[in-house]
């Protein structure tokens, strides 16, 4: 038989729950500083670089059926001096439809995939081999999914898409901090 810790007498201050690995307390109440080492630019490359090419595979479950069934539906056009002509009828339409589908319908699922994994966990496919999490800057606990949707977004149409300055603004940042990082109060630490 196991005995309770005795309650708190009446009028005394909760106390706070300890840190997670890697962050002190700082003395406020539900404010924590990290203690955790950031990931430096080299790993956190290496992680995007692996992400990318693990996460362009999986795609290809998806890619090659939505390719297929696309060439099928102009299975009957032929080339023509470079242009192609198709008879009445074709292409199939229905066909160019599916192969939409699974293309579509493919990318959402993989990007649910990762942004759960991202959210849920700090971690992807290419950052858990690289040894690297993606935490919030404040509590080193997860981000939660809609901020990792938002990082994502915002790191693919902005960060990457200016010269990838977004990115390298981590080389300039005290807190090693990308665009996309700063944008949702995260950072990326090693484990």
């Amino acid at each position: 038989m196991s005995s309770l810790p005795p309650p708190p007498p009446p009028g005394s201050a909760p106390v706070p729950p300890p840190p997670p690995p890697g962050y002190a307390a700082s003395g406020d109440w539900g404010v924590r500083e990290s203690t955790a080492e950031r990931a430096g630019f080299g790993r956190r490359l290496a992680g995007f670089i692996l992400d990318g090419l693990l996460y362009g595979l999986a795609a290809l479950v998806y890619v090659v059926p939505a390719v297929a069934v696309g060439t099928q539906a102009f299975e009957d056009c032929i080339s023509l001096d470079d242009e192609v002509v198709c008879p009445p009828g074709a292409p199939d339409t229905g066909l160019v439809a599916l192969a939409i589908a699974i293309g579509v319908l493919g990318t959402l699922g993989l990007f649910a995939l990762y942004v759960r994994s991202l959210g849920r966990y700090g971690r992807t496919w290419g950052r858990t081999i690289v040894g690297i999490q993606v935490v919030d800057i404040t509590t080193g606990d997860s981000i939660g999914v809609p901020r990792a949707i938002g990082r994502t977004l915002f790191e693919v149409f902005v960060s990457s898409n200016l010269l990838y300055l977004g990115h390298l603004w981590m080389l300039w940042s005290k807190d090693r901090q990308t665009w996309h990082d700063t944008l949702t109060k995260s950072t990326v630490v090693r484990t």
